[in-house]
């Protein structure tokens, strides 16, 4: 037990606990983020049953369907679409108003923003849920910060 309370430890512990914060860091950071005033689109060669087996989706815009080739398509129109996966990992956000978001034929729930009622001035698309880019990125940082903080302080 006297090698726990040597200083070399401790620094073996620390280090090890920078790398994998830096190495979840890295991860969240590699996120594909894109904004536009128009539709954004992204292909995929696997088939979305796949995709949407391995993915999480979150947004008011994420219609996927599939593409001529048996792949996947993923477009974004007036709403948000962020996917964490094997296959995407991106954040999209389209800010065009002057279409709604296409429906998604074999996963609607995918696509809310698609059934929207129009509202008031007739933009369609509905209430969105847009987030700014970087806060999913902020939120999935939070835990292993805290995680690895309250660790290298019981090495203290």
């Amino acid at each position: 037990m006297m090698f726990l309370s040597t200083s070399s430890f401790r620094l073996s512990i620390w280090t090890i606990l920078i790398t994998c914060w830096w190495s979840t860091t890295i991860v969240v950071l590699g996120i594909e983020t894109q904004t536009a005033n128009f539709e954004l689109s992204n292909a995929n060669p696997n088939s979305c049953e796949i995709i949407v087996e391995a993915s999480r989706f979150d947004g008011d815009c994420c219609s996927i369907s599939k593409g001529d080739d048996g792949g996947c398509v993923l477009n974004v129109v007036n709403g948000n679409c962020y996917i964490i996966g094997q296959y995407w990992t991106l954040n999209y956000t389209s800010t065009y108003t002057a279409a709604k978001c296409p429906e998604s034929t074999d996963y609607p729930d995918l696509a809310p923003a698609a059934f929207a009622e129009d509202d008031a001035n007739g933009s369609g698309g509905g209430e969105s849920t847009k987030d700014d880019a970087g806060s999913h990125n902020t939120r999935m940082m939070i835990i292993p910060t805290i995680l690895f903080g309250l660790i290298g302080m019981a090495w203290l």
